[in-house]
């Protein structure tokens, strides 16, 4: 299965992908923002979710910084 790191400044947010990403085989980390993503982090992950709003570093400005580094496959997504 996935390494798969999850960033999300909701705790029950986080609570609810780690849950169900672990249920089904996933090794699964979670970060409370943007700014909380470190190389390490995006080396050990298969794949990042990011929540596109964020306060501060949003999931758009993280993704720039990731995506300059070349690193993993990244998701968006928004939960309303």
């Amino acid at each position: 299965m996935a390494n798969i790191l999850a960033v999300d400044d909701e705790e029950d947010v986080r609570a609810l992908l780690q849950a169900a990403l672990a249920r089904d085989g996933h090794t699964v980390k979670t970060l409370a923002s943007g700014a909380a993503v470190t190389p390490e982090a995006c080396r050990w992950a298969d794949c990042i979710l990011l929540d596109v709003m964020m306060p501060g570093e949003d999931g758009f400005a993280t993704c720039k910084i990731l995506d300059a580094q070349e690193i993993v496959q990244i998701v968006f997504y928004v939960i309303l």
